[in-house]
Order: structure tokens, then sequence, then C-alpha cells
């Protein structure tokens, strides 16, 4: 949770440097809803892509809520083949 008050804002000013940390932990231990939080927030830095889809892969693969509806969307945006496209077509059949 703490990872995600970071992420977001939620109570105070975001930081992205503490979500990070915080929500590394929280997959550590396998918290499968941070999974998805950690893919939106390595997105956001293009160094990170690949391993941004590693845990969007996760996150899929959990079944946690709203995964599936993040990789259509990130397709969508990027219309291009991929590893993204790939882990979609996977989920497709």
């Amino acid at each position: 949770r703490l990872g995600r008050q970071y992420l977001y804002g939620l109570g105070g000013k975001a930081d992205p440097v503490k979500a990070r940390a915080h929500l590394q932990q929280a997959c550590a231990e396998q918290y499968e809803d941070a999974y998805l939080d950690l893919a939106e927030l390595l997105l956001g830095n293009e160094a990170d892509q690949e391993q941004a889809l590693e845990w969007l892969r996760k996150a899929l693969d959990a079944g946690v809520a709203g995964a599936r509806e993040r990789a259509e969307e990130l397709l969508t945006q990027r219309r291009q083949p991929g590893p993204l496209a790939r882990l979609l077509d996977r989920l497709r059949q």
C-alpha cells in the first residue's frame, strides 16, 4: 500500500523514488497487486521498458485486476509488434 501511496500521491506528494523502492519490496514478497503498479511506474522510463513488460506479464499471469486492460491499452498506443504483442497473443489463445 505504501508504494501505491507514493506512486499516486495519495495522502501526500507523489515520490517515484520511494514508490519504486516500496513496490520492488512488495513484489519481492509476492504481493501480486504490486506487480501492475511497478509496471506502471517503470513504463514511464524508457530505460526500464523491458523490466516493466516483465512485471506486466507477471501481473497478467497472476490475474491482477486491470492488468489485461492496461496491456491492451499499451498495445493500442504502440501499434507495433514486440514483446507486449506476443504476450497478448498468448493470452488470447
